[in-house]
């Protein structure tokens, strides 16, 4: 078997490709498993380059940077591949990435996704051809992530900018913000505009939805953090006037019970009675990925699961 390793250099650097070349290998067959039923594209190209040998032995060609040309030269073999449909039945990966430590909605533990998005995300896994690989980072670099084609992202709101930049599945999950207060700093919220010169302690790279963008653009000000611990303790030492904290009491009550510092002080955190939104949260994928397809087969399973009762499940298994 020869194992040509190459770079592509067209006027600048496309893709770095190793393909085995079996025998008898022609543009009617491939001896790449699973291949057999794709639509493909052969290029062909000169190599020009050195041969050496691999750590196991195989002979390998490596092909020069910038010595290619097309179809005029000695040489030719035919080296790319470009998959135009997937064959039926075939299992294709898809990477959803989402925010370690937003309990109970999604979070790490011992290194493991778990939460109520998540489950719901296995669930769906169950029901497709498709396999999840699930990866929670920090939320601001999960975001980042997604933005750049890296993979959907779960437990993502909706705004005007944002639908320029993802195509956005069905509501997954609404989670519900509450306004977290010291005991004896109560006010009244109605409007965004009760919020007028307060200091709003949220996580690193939130947005949730457009009114609180417009919030933030004059009416009051952000201090960004990595967990809502952190925000109850910039609560206490009043380097924050509100904490933005979800979802609902699920999230405030396992917060305060994962730290036993805040617990024993869990009596000076007062609750507002109004929400500061029940904000719909989403999978979104960077419109560069082309999920378009994936996203419609995605929402009709979740439909079933909201209709069957499987999405009320997950999602009371953690309010026990």
């Amino acid at each position: 078997m020869l194992v040509l390793q190459l770079e592509l250099f067209i006027g600048f650097p496309l893709s770095q490709i190793v393909i085995d070349i079996g025998e008898g290998w022609s543009s009617g067959s491939s001896p790449i498993p699973g291949l057999g039923q794709y639509t493909v594209i052969l290029l062909e190209i000169s190599l020009l380059g050195r041969h050496r040998r691999s750590p196991n032995g195989e002979p390998i060609f490596e092909v020069e940077k910038n010595t290619m040309a097309m179809r005029h030269a000695v040489h030719i073999i035919p080296v790319l591949l470009i998959a135009l449909h997937t064959p039926p039945g075939v299992c294709n990966d898809i990477t959803i990435l989402g925010n370690e430590y937003k309990p109970p909605k999604y979070y790490l533990e011992n290194g493991e996704p778990k939460g109520i998005l998540v489950d719901i995300l296995r669930y769906i896994d169950r029901e497709t051809d498709h396999a999840f690989t699930i990866e929670l980072y920090p939320w601001k670099r999960a975001y980042h992530m997604a933005k750049a084609g890296k993979g959907g992202i779960i437990g993502l709101s909706m705004t005007t900018e944002r639908l320029k930049i993802f195509d956005y599945s069905d509501v997954i999950y609404y989670d519900e913000l509450l306004l977290v207060v010291i005991k004896g700093r109560e006010f009244s919220f109605e409007t965004i505009d009760d919020l007028a010169g307060k200091v709003l302690g949220v996580r690193r790279g939130s947005i949730y939805g457009d009114e609180f963008d417009r919030g933030r653009r004059g009416i009051f000000s952000v201090e960004e953090d990595s967990n809502a611990s952190q925000r109850l303790r910039k609560l206490q030492a009043r380097r924050i006037d509100v904490a933005i904290i979800g979802p609902g009491r699920m999230g405030l009550d396992r917060v305060l019970r994962e730290n036993s510092e805040l617990y024993q002080h869990r009596d000076e955190f007062v609750v507002l009675e109004k929400p500061f939104a029940r904000d719909p949260n989403y999978l979104g994928f960077a419109k560069t990925m082309k999920m378009k397809a994936f996203l419609h087969e995605f929402n009709q399973i979740l439909q079933r699961g909201n209709e069957n009762g499987t999405i009320q499940q997950i999602m009371d298994s953690y309010s026990r």
